[in-house]
């Protein structure tokens, strides 16, 4: 497992902290409400996809070791 393998979630949700804090010290909220809601929506669609795709290499390991 490379390097942006082990981080694929970890330097864009960085950079749009980084850019979250920007937009709120200029003064720019609603930015970030809109980019907090994005990134919880993201996040909710990843964490189902990521289970369905486990489940599924489960389920086929386990099969595999059934035969």
């Amino acid at each position: 497992m490379n390097i942006l393998q082990k981080d694929e979630i970890g330097i864009p949700s960085t950079l749009v902290a980084i850019m979250a804090n920007v937009f709120q010290a200029i003064g720019l909220e609603f930015i970030n409400v809109v980019f907090t809601l994005t990134i919880s929506i993201l996040s909710i669609v990843y964490l189902i996809y990521k289970i369905k795709n486990e489940k599924a290499v489960y389920e086929k390991r386990k099969d595999e070791e059934g035969k």
